[in-house]
């Protein structure tokens, strides 16, 4: 009994295809969860950033004895919307497609800028939110 070597061979071969191709999908699995890492780490460096800007401008507005400006700030394509809310500890909700996010904000009268209203939200255009800020004597 002598063992064909050409079909021991296509086993080995068919083996090794088998491994490359466990591989290949293992390292685009890992490629895929590590993107899909990055870009929620950059969505939430894009809160944090328009939440420092904002905050920056409230605090320039609120050092300075009057002033109105126009800012407009740069969000993330998955906010909504952004609320403004009189709540005793958070005055910021940001509407994301699947979930809130509540900030805090200083220096900002929330019972003047809500006047009698619970939340005065702004809806998010083309990535983009347009608010203004105003101070007086």
């Amino acid at each position: 009994m002598s063992v064909d070597k050409s079909k021991r061979g296509q086993m080995h071969l068919s083996f090794g295809m088998i491994f490359s191709i466990i591989l290949i999908v293992v390292f685009l699995a890992v490629a895929f969860y590590a993107v899909q890492k990055f870009l929620g780490f950059q969505k939430e460096i894009s809160y944090r950033q328009f939440k420092e800007n904002l905050q920056s401008d409230i605090d320039n507005m609120w050092k300075s004895t009057q002033g109105s400006q126009i800012y407009t700030y740069k969000l993330p394509s998955s906010v909504k919307s952004i609320c403004f809310v009189n709540d005793n500890f958070y005055q910021m909700k940001i509407n994301l497609k699947d979930r809130f996010l509540d900030e805090e904000l200083e220096h900002i009268d929330m019972e003047r800028t809500l006047g009698t209203q619970q939340e005065l939200c702004f809806a998010s255009a083309d990535s983009k939110i347009r608010l203004i800020l105003e101070k007086k004597y």
